[in-house]
């Protein structure tokens, strides 16, 4: 009985409070908070009170948020927590059925410039997130960026980051761009990390002209260092498409200019193309710039070689390959064990295909 008394004592106090609601746009952030806060006590004793037929409440919901100015106020109030601003800015989105009268692209960041200072990345990542794929924002991610001038450099250096790869995660290509644009103007990096990210979405759209043309960007950029990761990446994109000699090119290059320096992995992927095209000319060269490096066979690197060779009806070669193998003590994997016994079987030697089979 008591609750009900007090809930009844709150909202007559508020109505009472809202009957000119219209003076709380030349309030203090915390009277707007404090009333905010009413509301959510209102909501307790009276269900029905936040339904969207109740014009009360959204006459008083739409005297703040038709004043951006008393959101942003509120927003920025250092002497708020962070997740009071976030409380208040959730409550301005979730209690709104029409769109225009939600926070804005500015209130969202200044909401990610108190949580960039509070630590709470992965809370500005969600939000981030539903904002680049929000309908109700035209062309957020460029609205964004003309706004980013007006904060601080760190918190505009991160938060650029975090949206080149929410833009790159949904594949927005042209908007990750975009921001990749605006980076290097002002003189900040997008880590390498992030440029892999939108590297490899590009290569699973297929979009290979676009990644290798991105990659150049990122090679160009001073102030990003190439990761091997993101230069096989490319070569293996390229190789896919059939374009094996301009992948070699590109590898050629990043040596020459000491960018980056191949792995194993990177020569594999260039190997194995030219065991598909059975290309001997493509196979010995790579097998020579290896040799030359030096760089040590991996697992994948003799199963390419068994293939190769086994292809070619060199039984000889193959055997050397996988006793070699075993001399370096290398896992022979299944793949390896089962081209072995099949050539022997169809070269009749059976008794060799048997001692395989048993290991």
């Amino acid at each position: 009985m008591l609750q009900i008394s007090c809930g009844f004592h709150i909202l007559c106090r508020t109505q009472t409070q809202f009957k000119n609601h219209r003076s709380i746009r030349d309030s203090n952030p915390f009277r707007v908070v404090s009333l905010y806060g009413t509301l959510t006590h209102i909501e307790q004793f009276k269900p029905n009170y936040f339904k969207p037929n109740n014009t009360e409440l959204h006459s008083i919901i739409s005297c703040i948020t038709f004043t951006p100015h008393v959101t942003y106020r509120v927003l920025s109030d250092p002497i708020l927590q962070p997740h009071s601003c976030l409380s208040f800015f959730h409550f301005l989105k979730t209690h709104h059925s029409n769109h225009s009268l939600k926070p804005d692209l500015k209130a969202h960041l200044i909401l990610f410039s108190r949580l960039f200072k509070a630590r709470k990345f992965a809370t500005i990542k969600t939000i981030l997130n539903s904002v680049v794929t929000d309908s109700q924002f035209r062309s957020p991610v460029s609205g964004i960026v003309d706004l980013l001038d007006e904060f601080e450099f760190h918190f505009v250096d991160k938060l650029c980051d975090m949206l080149f790869r929410v833009c790159s995660d949904n594949r927005l290509f042209p908007e990750a761009v975009r921001v990749f644009d605006y980076v290097e103007e002002k003189g900040f990096v997008i880590e390498e990390r992030s440029c892999f990210v939108l590297l490899l979405a590009l290569k699973r759209c297929g979009e290979i002209e676009l990644c290798l043309r991105f990659f150049r960007r990122m090679v160009e950029s001073n102030g990003i260092e190439i990761r091997v990761q993101s230069l096989t990446l490319v070569i293996d994109g390229l190789c896919k498409r059939g374009e094996v000699e301009k992948a070699k090119e590109l590898m050629d290059e990043m040596v020459t200019k000491s960018i980056v320096k191949p792995t194993v992995f990177t020569y594999n992927t260039l190997l194995n193309a030219y065991v598909g095209r059975k290309d001997r000319s493509g196979v010995g060269e790579i097998l020579r710039l290896m040799e030359k490096e030096p760089v040590v066979f991996s697992v994948a690197t003799y199963s390419i070689l068994i293939q190769w060779y086994s292809s070619s009806g060199d039984i000889g070669e193959v055997e050397k390959i996988f006793e070699e193998m075993r001399e370096r003590k290398i896992e022979i994997d299944v793949y390896v064990y089962s081209s072995m016994i099949s050539w022997n079987c169809r070269l009749g030697n059976m008794k060799r295909a048997f001692a395989l089979f048993d290991g």
